[in-house]
């Protein structure tokens, strides 16, 4: 007599990956999960890389050195390395979808924000911010 698989992994409380993807299965709301989280992923590459975008003309604009356009390339970098770390934990602590609502907002606000940026360092500080989260 063999025992099944699914009912024996759930008596002990693990089970392996591919077990759980098979008794979860995959339909509609994981399509829907999957498309939103690459839209979601699409945007923040966009902002986090529109800093090239940025760069030439905060030159024209703002009459930033090749430094200054140094610090602001930076600047969303910066933001994404510690916005990792410290979101993960704001994640793990309040749940997921609040801080991931929280930090969609918060982004386009301080993008917002940034697109009227009146000097390099406001441009700075505002898109490190911006990338955080």
């Amino acid at each position: 007599m063999g025992v099944d698989k699914k009912s024996q992994n759930a008596n002990d409380g693990k089970m392996q990956f591919e077990a759980a993807l098979d008794w979860a299965g995959f339909g509609p709301y994981s399509y829907v999960l999957t498309t939103l989280a690459g839209f979601i992923n699409i945007a923040y590459t966009c902002v986090s890389s529109a800093t090239t975008i940025i760069i030439p003309a905060s030159a024209c604009e703002l009459e930033t050195t090749t430094s200054q356009q140094g610090y602001i390339a930076s600047g969303p970098r910066f933001g994404i390395i510690v916005g990792a770390v410290i979101g993960g934990y704001l994640g793990d602590k309040f749940g997921r979808r609040r801080v991931l609502l929280f930090a969609l907002i918060s982004s386009a606000v301080l993008n917002g924000i940034a697109s009227i940026s009146v000097n390099w360092v406001m441009l700075l500080i505002v898109q490190s911010l911006a990338s955080f989260w």
